[in-house]
């Protein structure tokens, strides 16, 4: 249960974090978007590998 509630607090302090700070709201979306795109690239070619 401990360890349950230290995530709770860990993931709320992390979104806090995330929401007032704009300089790394916006390393994260693109970050998120360079994975996106990574995998969007990898999935597509792999698909054309395996014929679909």
């Amino acid at each position: 249960m401990k360890t349950v509630f230290k995530t709770t607090i860990l993931i709320a302090f992390l979104s806090v974090m995330i929401i007032y700070s704009k300089s790394i709201q916006t390393n994260l979306i693109e970050y998120y978007n360079n994975g996106i795109s990574f995998l969007s690239s990898h999935t597509i070619a792999e698909a054309n590998i395996a014929g679909f």
